[in-house]
């Protein structure tokens, strides 16, 4: 047992026999207001520094400090031997790539490439660069992130998993930054005795995208990353100090994002990063920073912890808890929701297992309620499996700090998830990685055979000069067919745009009136009581949305299949004409420069991998990493919502129907005049619109954007290059008379970039 000092107490006693308020005791002491808060929720030592100022300041004696001595029982951190995954899996191979990768980061900048006469090299290197990036980052360790509101116990259950009082807890908003926690073994050699680095980086605040400014620990080992991000490093004093809303300098620069990153050798550690993030539930334009923070590190989550506790056990967090299902990563279509835990924290205040299963169940029925009834039918379409209430209610844990019993299950499962999650990660990169190095071999052999067959021809010089005449006489033709594509997406985009619009408001006039809603109180057999009524109306409002999202996502879908097929009508006609110039890959590669804006942030998504075109379109790799999809479904539209971007149209519903449920209502009434207060909530003016010309202004967006971001000039810069290539090679044929040696060492050099498709050769 270790022996504390129960500071709590003894400013009590301080205040009784010494008369003396809060205040006077700060100044007797020397110290502020957060000191003292930092003091309270420290494990303060007998005999240590705090110990002998309060002794010395207040006369107490060691006698009479014995009666504020506490025992606490030495916290043994989680998983003393993890061994054991690493034996089943085999994830030391992984380990072993992602630290050759890093060990080798210069591979991933242009200049550790050679210069080559060949045109195509550069394209072949900057998609190598592309893919290792990838790789890279699908081989490092899974991430666990712990999301709740304040209070919800996220500092507590991280101390009892590494076995240490790192992070400071507090019953008000604590952490106000990403809080980054990973093996001691990875902390760069110019830290020395300090364990704790801060980092900030500035980001766009008409954005709101974080994720730039998020920063990569594995990169710190480079110490130029000290004055890139200006940074700090230190000791554990640094997290309270930028990582804590009281902290001296939390949030005090304006548009910066700050990372705290603090190395610890606990176990788990060895196989997993745990990740704080700011607590929900914000009101205050400062805290609602800490939500987009929480949502920013979220999208990298791999393993999502949602904390709640046990006393009103989810009675609020409806909407987070939902958030949390739907934007879980879908890691084993046959194990859904094997990496969400929802956690019920001071499990000790619990009575009965019996009568909080109860609670337990009433929640997740609460939850769907809620969300409405598309809400069980979507995220089944996104795990592409039946997610019931029961599937929740199965992933619903306990915790205790005070139990090792309690906590048992919960540690278990966590184990059997970074297993499993292990298992699936290798089988991923081991498929996928083969199959996209024989992709990109597969293309500069291609290059190469071309490249031979000019070393056998009879008259080289004839040959080039043949491909560039023939590249220029269909060069106008192809301008004008990409001339064509661009009014195709305009004309379409237009033509959505005002179909969107028509079906919305078809749908908001259906449901949105007296008739509907009252015949969806009988239908569901409403009762006239608080709970019910609020569940009615975020369930209404939800599958208002829902229907909103699915019109928009079947617009989206019908706009990218038009524009694919555009581009392979284009590109059969080309093909016809004979031209070298790969119209198809450079009509995609025009496009991905915009592949974040309006709909083509959807038509990306929906390309997955592309075969050859995902080395040739640079943004479409960043999209489609290892081949895995990026989105299902609605998620990538309420994924771009939720960063700000154009398409902004999950609208917190929450702020229509909050007052309307606890409305009293005549009993005789209640029905009619609880449908037309949903009503008055939805027509009723925010920020100068009503919610359904806010959906519809933000589809409008969506498409205004798709229009006014086509680009003409970009395609015909790629025409230009490509002509340059070709004169380029066309020349040099006709100078050199070494041009035997020179297409033999263009040939060597797109070998020597090539991948071996053997994954293990990483691990060497």
């Amino acid at each position: 047992m270790k022996e504390t000092l129960n500071v709590q107490l003894l400013i009590e006693d301080i205040k009784k026999n010494d008369k003396l308020n809060e205040e006077e005791i700060l100044n007797e002491l020397s110290i502020t207001k957060n000191e003292l808060n930092d003091w309270l929720n420290l494990d303060v030592e007998i005999n240590g520094e705090i110990y002998q100022k309060i002794k010395k300041t207040f006369d107490y004696s060691t006698s009479d400090l014995r009666e504020f001595v506490k025992e606490n029982e030495i916290l043994e951190p989680w998983y003393s031997n993890v061994n054991l995954i690493q034996d089943n899996t085999n994830i030391d191979d992984i380990f072993k790539i992602n630290k050759n990768l890093y060990d080798n980061i210069q591979k991933e900048d242009y200049s550790y490439y050679k210069n080559s006469t060949n045109p195509k090299y550069n394209d072949f290197v900057q998609n190598k660069i592309l893919t290792l990036k990838n790789l890279r980052i699908n081989t490092r360790k899974p991430i666990i992130s712990f999301n709740g509101k304040t209070s919800s116990g996220k500092s507590t259950l991280i101390n009892t998993i590494l076995g240490e009082e790192l992070l400071s807890h507090s019953k008000q908003p604590e952490t106000s930054a990403l809080i980054k926690i990973i093996h001691s073994k990875h902390k760069p050699s110019y830290f020395k005795e300090n364990y704790v680095g801060v980092f900030q980086k500035k980001f766009n605040p008409n954005t709101k995208i974080l994720s730039k400014a998020v920063v990569d620990p594995m990169l710190l080992h480079d110490k130029k990353y000290i004055d890139i991000y200006n940074g700090k490093i230190g000791s554990s004093n640094l997290i309270v100090d930028y990582g804590a809303h009281r902290g001296k300098y939390s949030m005090k620069k304006e548009n910066t994002f700050t990372t705290i990153v603090v190395y610890h050798d606990a176990p788990i550690l060895e196989i997993a990063e745990l990740w704080d993030v700011p607590g929900s539930h914000s009101t205050s334009e400062r805290n609602s920073m800490d939500d987009i923070i929480a949502e920013t590190v979220r999208q990298d989550a791999d393993i999502r912890f949602y904390l709640s506790d046990s006393n009103g056990f989810l009675s609020d967090d409806q909407p987070q808890l939902k958030h949390e299902i739907q934007a879980s990563k879908i890691i084993d279509e046959n194990n859904p929701l094997f990496n969400l835990f929802v956690i019920a924290t001071k499990a000790n205040s619990i009575k009965t297992d019996e009568d909080f299963n109860e609670v337990i169940f009433n929640r997740i029925n609460e939850l769907w309620n809620y969300s409405g009834e598309n809400f069980e039918k979507e995220i089944s379409e996104n795990y592409n499996k039946d997610i019931t209430k029961t599937l929740i209610v199965d992933r619903v844990f306990f915790f205790e700090k005070e139990s090792k019993r309690k906590n048992r299950l919960l540690q278990k499962q966590l184990i059997e998830s970074l297993e499993l999650y292990y298992k699936k990660r290798k089988e991923t990169l081991l498929s996928n990685f083969e199959k996209d190095t024989k992709i990109f071999n597969k293309m500069i052999d291609t290059e190469i055979i071309n490249l031979k067959r000019e070393v056998s021809s009879n008259d080289i010089e004839a040959d080039a000069r043949k491909e560039y005449e023939q590249f220029l006489k269909h060069k106008d033709e192809t301008i004008n067919d990409y001339k064509e594509l661009v009014t195709s997406i305009e004309t379409a985009a237009k033509k959505y745009k005002e179909d969107t619009s028509k079906q919305l408001k078809e749908v908001y006039k259906n449901k949105v009136n007296i008739d509907y809603i009252l015949s969806e109180i009988e239908r569901k057999n409403l009762k006239d009581n608080k709970k019910d009524k609020s569940n009615f109306m975020a369930g209404f409002t939800n599958d208002l949305q829902a229907d909103f999202e699915n019109i928009i996502k079947n617009q989206l879908d019908d706009f990218s299949k038009e524009t694919n097929s555009k581009i392979d009508e284009i590109e059969s006609k080309q093909v016809i004409l004979k031209n070298s110039f790969d119209y198809k890959a450079n009509a995609l590669a025009g496009l991905a420069s915009i592949a974040s804006i309006g709909a083509f942030s959807w038509y990306f998504s929906t390309l997955g991998n592309l075969g050859g075109y995902i080395f040739v379109s640079k943004t479409i790799g960043q999209l489609a990493s290892l081949g895995i999809k990026v989105g299902r479904t609605a998620n990538i539209v309420r994924g771009v919502s939720a960063l700000g971007g154009p398409v902004t149209i999950a609208a917190n519903i929450a702020i229509f129907g909050a007052q309307a449920a606890v409305t009293v209502y005549k009993k005789s009434t209640w029905k009619s005049s609880l449908s037309k207060n949903i009503i008055k909530q939805l027509e009723k003016s925010n920020n100068d619109t009503n919610y359904l010309n806010y959906i519809i202004n933000e589809s409008d967006k969506l498409w205004d954007e798709t229009i006014d971001s086509t680009n003409i000039e970009i395609f015909i810069k790629q025409i230009e290059e490509e002509e340059e290539k070709l004169k380029t090679k066309m020349k040099l044929r006709e100078q050199s008379t070494e041009i035997i040696n020179i297409l033999k060492k263009e040939m060597n050099d797109l070998a020597e970039i090539k991948f071996d498709s053997n994954i293990e050769e990483y691990a060497k």
